[in-house]
């Protein structure tokens, strides 16, 4: 299943560490008051992270609303803010540090970072055994992102030849369902072009190198804003899939696994959460319940 991306703000070409430095609105709880650490889910982080006061994160920014730079070159977004939400409860910053999305369970599994945070879709990286998902997100994919000008993509049938743009390590069950649509009604398959890094495929789209990407409408309509024009948003024309993401953990990380599972509820229930996803048009998006896959 396909890890949709949006177009960062800046595009971001190093890999580099960021801390995430100060505390955002979000770290005080609904009366205003400052957030206060959780002994409890601060004790199950392992001892080194406690010792070295940071959560190692591996993110490929550049994927708007949930993690991008902004003009001044900081880390924002929706996983970032919650990120920040976390950090007073769990008495840790949270460190992020831009790789691709191909990269990401092979360096937690090479321990060079402690999770993998970046609207991951399990579907995509999951299955390896290594990493287990805290569900956070979970939309559903039915539509594609294409070039303002491009008027042949109005129905399924249309996408049939057209050329996709994905980034390395991408799956899309969609994609694969409307290929088999376009054999069976005798017309050729949909084709996938490969892109390290997303400014590189939203330029794809843009400029007609491709015809398409896949979208949902949350990350979809961030992308047609952000284009100024240059990119729109055809619904409804790939089979509807799900696209459910959450923040990979190591296996053999059960206490940071706890803590932070902890912490997102609590996120959920003080309604730190709902405001949040809100501010990112993500409201439909959300879920209940942090739960685990692999």
């Amino acid at each position: 299943m396909l890890r949709m991306q949006a177009l960062a703000a800046v595009a971001a070409t190093a890999v580099g560490c960021l801390a995430l430095v100060g505390c955002g609105s979000e770290n005080r709880s609904p009366t205003g008051t400052p957030a206060a650490q959780d002994e409890r889910l601060h004790d199950l982080l392992p001892a080194e992270i406690r010792k070295r006061g940071t959560i190692r994160v591996a993110t490929d920014m550049g994927y708007a609303p949930f993690e991008y730079f902004s003009a001044n070159q900081q880390p924002v977004g929706l996983d970032v803010d919650l990120m920040r939400a976390l950090e007073p409860i769990l008495g840790v910053r949270f460190a992020i540090s831009d790789t691709t999305y191909a990269g990401i369970i092979p360096a937690l599994e090479a321990k060079r970072y402690d999770v993998g945070w970046s609207a991951i879709v399990i579907a995509s990286l999951g299955g390896t055994g290594a990493v287990d998902f805290l569900v956070y997100i979970d939309p559903s994919l039915d539509s594609v992102l294409v070039a303002s000008s491009n008027t042949s993509i109005r129905k399924s049938l249309d996408l049939c030849g057209k050329t996709f743009a994905f980034l390395q390590a991408e799956k899309s069950v969609s994609t694969d369902e409307a290929s088999a649509l376009c054999r069976k009604a005798g017309k050729p398959a949909i084709k996938w072009k490969f892109f390290q890094k997303t400014p590189d495929v939203i330029l794809a789209v843009e400029s007609g190198q491709v015809d398409a990407r896949v979208a949902y409408v949350v990350n979809g309509t961030y992308y047609v804003k952000a284009s100024k024009g240059k990119l729109k948003l055809v619904q409804g024309v790939l089979p509807r899939s799900p696209l459910t993401m959450g923040v990979a953990v190591p296996v053999d990380q059960k206490g940071l696994e706890a803590a932070l599972r902890g912490g997102l509820q609590r996120l959920i229930a003080n309604g730190t959460y709902a405001r949040i996803l809100k501010r990112y048009g993500a409201t439909p998006v959300g879920v209940r319940r942090i739960t685990i896959r692999q």
